[in-house]
This record gives C-alpha cells, structure tokens and sequence, in this order.
C-alpha cells in the first residue's frame, strides 16, 4: 500500500534493460558506489528490455543471426590462434548470440549477479517492466519480475507495485520515479507537484535543474543501455535530444549525477 523507502545515502541507476545494458558505464558507478560505501542501490525502472518480445524482436533477431553468421565464416579463415583471439573479443563485447526469450533472460540473470555489494536493491517499475505483462495479457504482482531475475528468495530485493521509490536525506526526500511522460521539463514539473526532489529515468536524457522556487532538484539522470545495440535507435532516425548514459549517488543528502 506504499511505494519503497529508503534513508541516507543511495545509488539510482535507471534504464539498463539488460542484458542490453552498458556494462563499463555501470561497473564505473558502482566503484565509485564502493569506494564510498554506499548500501543502497535503487533500480529506477526498465532493468528489463524484454527484446523478444517486441515489435522489434524478429526483425533484428534476423540481422543478428546474418551477422553471427558472417563472423564463424570469417573465423574459418583464421589460423587457430587468431581465431582464439577472434572468440575471446567476441564473448568480452557481450554480443548476444541467443536471441529467444531463454537467452535474453539468462544474459540478464547473469549481469544482476554484479549487485551483490548492496545490502538493499529497491526495484521501481518502468514501462518495459510491461511488457511482459501486455504479453500474457492478464494481471500479475510485481514481484513476478523478482522471479523472472531469479532474486525471489533474495531478502536484500524488495519491489512494490509503483513507478518511483523514495529516499530521505537531511536535505529533503529524493523522488526516484519513472513517470509516464518524457519531455525536457517533465522533472521540473514532477518537483513542483510533489514538493520533491526529483531523479527521473525514462527519457534517457541528462539534465540537472531546479524547479522554479530553487528549493529542489529536477535530474533526468540518463540511462544505463548501450542504445548501439538497440534495434529501435539503430534502425531509425530520430529528431530528439541525444540521450546520454547516466546515474545518480545521493550522497550525504546532495546528488552526484555521473555521466
């Protein structure tokens, strides 16, 4: 009946639709996260791309099998050694040769193993976190998405059924949210309305503002994709602000918003 709460210091990491995320992007932020003994990281919604089951899925399924095709024949060209060396970067790049709904899962299982310094992960949803929902078309609880992570029996992760997660400071409560709309002054406009700080993922933009009274934070803080292996950014060309990997630490009550 409430959204999940923290207090103190925090991680915000939004948008890694695994196991699309960008991996140096984020095992960065979580050094830094480390070094300075941050416990609680909260996932600001879409941890999940759910590639197989979009619009876009078999036609970039095709593209991708054309070009894992292309790469065993240039490997038969290859003297043994190289083509040792070729496999090795391969595999290091994170190319995902299985693309049905059982490799994408497996992939993204593996990268959520990388979270284990937290002592608490607060998981918001996202509109991707719906797509599997839309999929089978009928209602489940949120805590499906923990199974599907394979984190169930995980205490560390909690998920409730709301698009933000909030963490109290000595400097105002932070909103973690992932709203429905996307435009350049929607973190404004949700600052003014809650009287809250606000750290927005969704729109894969970075911004750091305040609202208008300068008493709170307005932070689109990025994502967390490597949007280059996207078939939706890659095959169409979009008239829009370029969006930028991003994160937030909230520390000591004020954000470092990294990118």
């Amino acid at each position: 009946n409430s959204p999940l709460e923290s207090e103190g210091d925090a991680v915000i990491l939004s948008d890694i639709e695994a196991p699309f995320q960008h991996s140096e992007f984020i095992n960065r932020v979580l050094d830094l996260a480390d070094a300075w003994n941050i416990q609680d990281l909260h996932l600001d919604g879409d941890l999940l791309h759910y590639d197989s089951l979009s619009m876009w899925g078999s036609e970039w399924t095709e593209q991708q099998e054309d070009t894992k095709e292309m790469f065993l024949d240039i490997v038969k060209m290859l003297e043994e050694k190289q083509r040792e060396q070729a496999v090795k970067k391969k595999k290091k790049k994170g190319v995902l040769t299985d693309t049905s709904y059982t490799g994408e899962m497996k992939a993204a299982r593996q990268m959520f193993k990388s979270f284990g310094q937290f002592r608490n992960i607060y998981v918001a949803l996202g509109n991707h976190d719906d797509r599997y929902l839309r999929t089978l078309n009928q209602a489940m609880t949120p805590s499906e998405l923990l199974h599907q992570l394979d984190v169930q029996h995980d205490p560390r992760w909690k998920i409730a059924p709301y698009y933000y997660t909030l963490i109290h400071t000595e400097s105002g409560t932070f909103r973690a949210t992932h709203p429905r709309g996307a435009g350049k002054n929607t973190a404004i406009d949700l600052a003014i309305q809650y009287h809250q700080n606000i750290v927005m993922g969704h729109s894969h933009r970075w911004s750091v503002n305040r609202d208008p009274s300068g008493t709170y934070w307005a932070i689109q803080t990025g994502h967390c994709v490597d949007e280059t292996r996207l078939a939706y950014v890659m095959q169409r060309s979009a008239k829009r602000d370029a969006h930028l990997n991003g994160a937030t630490i909230i520390r000591d009550g004020y954000p470092f918003v990294l990118s």
